[in-house]
């Protein structure tokens, strides 16, 4: 018999001693050996059960961890994670994300913000690191002028990990006012036209206002952008003369594009207009005179 192992002969018939009440004989053939063997077998299920004590409580730890993580970072089961919030100041010039009642502590080590306009699909994406306020709160003042864009804007809010990892806990949006211009154009005669324009929807204030300009006649050849001129807070205007564009005669385009403070550049929504530039023709006389020796011709009324 190997001291290590049990011949399992000697096993059936100690068994069978046992099962017929027989015990004298089934413990006289137990030798020292196996007794010996027994024991070791008995030590080493003792350190297996103390091993596995210790496996399930570090199980045991990290369940208790994710838990913690989950209290927090439930968003996939609809649960938000305090409020969080975007205002946008009065002159649209900048908006404050705020995420409140939110303890992080243990479990991450900071929050940054995703910001971006749904126009042109996420090409001014930015991320924000927040900081804390005195009241536990992580907040963030974005600038429109890094976004430079109108309409819906997309913000998520993200943990960053203890592992360096992001995890996504809540999400909301703002919206940035979209400016336009209302335009018209006025013959004033002598080969001049004025262009006037109205200011909607701008809360930012004007940086300013451009006007492109171009005739028929050569297709764009003669392209000149001018600078509007204010008249008060809404209203622009902008003399054109036909002296700098090939004195052309027909019909002239233009559009409007506004530059605000906040960084927005935008187009009108009544872009490529047009206007007819030409000459009124009034009365052509000839008048003769009595000796039929000259001919007076004069032409009335035209500019």
């Amino acid at each position: 018999m190997n001291n290590m192992n049990i011949d399992e002969n000697t096993m059936k018939n100690i068994k069978n001693m046992v099962d017929n009440g027989n015990l004298s004989d089934a413990i006289s053939n137990i030798s020292p050996e196996m007794i010996q063997n027994f024991s070791k077998i008995l030590s080493n299920q003792g350190e297996k059960q103390n091993a596995n004590n210790q496996n399930n409580q570090v199980k045991k730890e990290e369940q208790n961890e994710m838990s913690l993580q989950k209290k927090y970072i439930q968003n996939n089961n609809g649960f938000t994670i305090g409020n969080f919030l975007a205002e946008v100041n009065e002159e649209e010039t900048k908006v404050r994300l705020t995420l409140k009642d939110t303890d992080i502590e243990g479990i991450g080590k900071g929050i940054r913000f995703a910001v971006w306009s749904e126009e042109r699909d996420q090409d001014d994406l930015r991320w924000y690191t927040a900081t804390k306020d005195e009241e536990g709160n992580y907040v963030y003042d974005v600038k429109i002028k890094d976004h430079k864009t109108a309409g819906r804007y997309q913000v998520h809010c993200y943990m960053v990990n203890n592992n360096g990892n992001v995890t996504k806990l809540t999400e909301t949006t703002f919206d940035i006012t979209l400016p336009d211009l209302k335009m018209n154009a006025e013959n004033l005669g002598n080969g001049t036209f004025e262009i006037r324009i109205e200011v909607i929807n701008n809360l930012s204030g004007i940086a300013k206002i451009q006007i492109p300009v171009w005739s028929e006649a050569g297709g764009q050849d003669d392209l000149v952008w001018y600078t509007a001129e204010k008249k008060d807070e809404t209203h622009y205007r902008r003399v054109i003369n036909i002296s700098n564009h090939k004195n052309d005669i027909g019909t002239y385009r233009y559009a409007g594009y506004i530059t605000s403070l906040n960084g927005l550049f935008t187009g009108s929504s009544e872009n490529d207009k047009q206007i007819n530039v030409g000459i009124e023709v009034g009365v052509l006389k000839a008048e003769v005179n009595e000796e039929e020796t000259k001919v007076r011709l004069t032409l009335k009324d035209t500019d």
